[in-house]
Parts: C-alpha cells; sequence; structure tokens
C-alpha cells in the first residue's frame, strides 16, 4: 500500500473534479490519501500532518504550490508529483489529463523525460 501526500491551491475551479478522480483512482490501486488541512470542506478524510506519513506527495496547482509542498516536507525524501493547474508553470509539467489516463502502467524511480526549456531573457527600455 502507498500513501499519498495530497497538498493542493483551492483556486482552481477544476481541483473538486480532480479530487474526485484522485480518490476514485486511489480506492483502485489500494493508496490512501492523506490531504493538507484545508484542503477539502470533509473534515473525515485522513489530514496530512508530517511528510513521515507519506511515500510521495501530489502537488495540485501552480508553481506556488509546489514550493508550499517542498516546504511542508522539508527535506525529507518523499518525491513531488506536480501537476500544474493554471496555464503557465515553469516548475512542472504534468497536467490533469494524467489521471486515469496511465492507470495501469507500473512507474519506477528511473521513469522520467528530461527536457529542455528555453527561457528568454530580455530588457524592456522605456524612452520619453
Amino acid at each position: 500500500m502507498i500513501n499519498i501526500g495530497v497538498i493542493g491551491h483551492r483556486g482552481y475551479p477544476e481541483l473538486a473534479s480532480i479530487m474526485a478522480a484522485l480518490e476514485s483512482e486511489a480506492k483502485t490501486l489500494g493508496a490512501t490519501l492523506f490531504f493538507e488541512p484545508g484542503l477539502l470542506d470533509d473534515t473525515d478524510k485522513p489530514l496530512l500532518t508530517s511528510a513521515s506519513q507519506i511515500h510521495v506527495a501530489l502537488s495540485l496547482g501552480g508553481d506556488g504550490t509546489l514550493l508550499r509542498t517542498a516546504r511542508f516536507l522539508d527535506g525529507a525524501a518523499v518525491p513531488i508529483l506536480g501537476v500544474n493547474l493554471g496555464r503557465l508553470g515553469f516548475l512542472r509539467s504534468q497536467f490533469p489529463l494524467f489521471f486515469g489516463h496511465h492507470r495501469n502502467r507500473r512507474y519506477s524511480a528511473t521513469d522520467h523525460q528530461e527536457k529542455i526549456r528555453l527561457i528568454y531573457r530580455f530588457t524592456l527600455r522605456l524612452v520619453f
């Protein structure tokens, strides 16, 4: 059994449907979800209070949510899967369509793909 910590940003409208899909998938996979306090209105769900409770952290939101997840883990050896719920994210590249799409695939620590992103630097000069 795997324990998954869920940290998210309540400001995204699709969060509720993603949470429902997550709970459904977790039951299918035999995983236990631990939710960040305040993330759900349902207070009967297990709360995430320590990094020692989980094997992996799922960060749902934007770059700020990913940074908050890393801060919560405080150096614990817990991998983070960041799911970008916004339009632009520099720290994450996984999008919500992930849920259910890869249900029967097993992942290992070496299953990853490196991506090179170009970041442009420019100077804007205003002339009056």
